[in-house]
């Protein structure tokens, strides 16, 4: 990844329907989370639509990822 610019990193909307429903899914979006924030990138979650969706886009800092929200 160091090799690339990268400055977002996009959450699939099939792994954010599963937060609440899937600990691996939900693990994975944490992980996803953690790794833009490490690397100095935003993450973007598609189809956020739930409360928890939303708190598990955040980071451990209370700071706000860029959310996408289902049209």
């Amino acid at each position: 990844m160091r090799r690339y610019p990268i400055d977002i990193i996009q959450i699939d909307r099939v792994l954010v329907a599963g937060i609440g429903r899937s600990g691996e899914d939900e693990a994975i979006c944490r992980s996803i989370t953690s790794l833009a924030a490490a690397v100095g990138a935003s993450s973007v979650g598609e189809g956020v639509e739930t409360a928890e969706q939303y708190a598990v886009r955040h980071d451990d800092s209370g700071a706000a990822n860029v959310i996408s929200h289902r049209r």
